[in-house]
């Protein structure tokens, strides 16, 4: 009986300063995150609170004098460059605006896949429905941050902010937090794609599984294999992103 009790004590507070480390360590992961989210959200309230930059905007995507376009694009891309500080991890943002694209940086983009004015990405943007989207770019090891702009009476059609932002940037966040106990530490979308993992060779099994991670309460043990782990897990509020350790139960 006393050894039962001392071993039940033990596993619970095993499990109570697993959960609150890795608790604390996905909030500093989180709060990395949000900070990059709201870097990408300022530049869109630069774009909807600034005359010169939308009418640049609107004269370097409509009329027909070139020259004047050409112009107009050119301080537009260095309005946005001021605006959006660069950041190492931001490749060339696209702006979408009456049928026409173009960057801050170069006029002559390769297209995002599967993604154009009319795409069905937009809709929930278009319609108001979302402030934003964060996506997975396919095949290309990158994510896309989407917002709409100038939704107006005058302007019927908004503009389309879109942000790439290089994978290495949530590899930085999320290789921080300490696996020392042998944590399998992974990261997934809304969609339930895996995003990231400390486990690269096991990659295709940790997607395999990751309906049963979302399905489990953080706090929870879960069995994988022939392993049984104890799962903590926090979401991203801004990109619906989910953060999940799993710390094995011999550690």
């Amino acid at each position: 009986l006393i050894t039962f009790c001392v071993s039940a004590n033990f596993s619970q507070t095993f499990r109570e300063s697993s959960i609150e480390k890795y608790e604390n360590l996905f909030d500093q992961a989180n709060a990395q995150l949000s900070m990059v989210f709201y870097n990408m959200s300022t530049l869109s309230a630069v774009l909807d609170n600034s005359p010169e930059l939308i009418s640049a905007i609107n004269l370097s995507s409509r009329g027909n004098n070139t020259y004047e376009r050409l112009q107009n694009e050119a301080l537009a891309q260095k309005m946005l460059m001021a605006a959006s500080n660069y950041y190492p991890y931001n490749r060339p943002i696209p702006i979408l605006k009456n049928g026409n694209r173009f960057s801050m940086t170069s006029s002559d983009l390769p297209p995002i896949p599967e993604l154009s004015e009319d795409s069905s990405v937009f809709e929930a943007l278009i319609s108001g429905e979302k402030e934003h989207l964060v996506l997975s770019a396919e095949n290309s090891g990158s994510y896309l941050y989407i917002r709409a702009f100038q939704r107006t009476r005058i302007e019927p059609s908004p503009g389309i902010l879109i942000v790439e932002l290089q994978a290495d940037f949530l590899n930085q966040c999320l290789e921080s937090v300490a696996s020392d106990d042998g944590a399998v530490i992974l990261a997934f979308d809304a969609k339930q794609q895996l995003l990231y993992t400390n486990r690269t060779d096991d990659s295709d099994f940790l997607q395999e599984q990751i309906p049963l991670l979302a399905s489990t309460d953080s706090g929870e043990q879960v069995s994988l294999g022939k392993e049984s782990y104890l799962l903590t897990r926090k979401t991203n509020a801004f990109s619906d992103w989910t953060l999940v350790s799993l710390v094995p139960a011999s550690a």
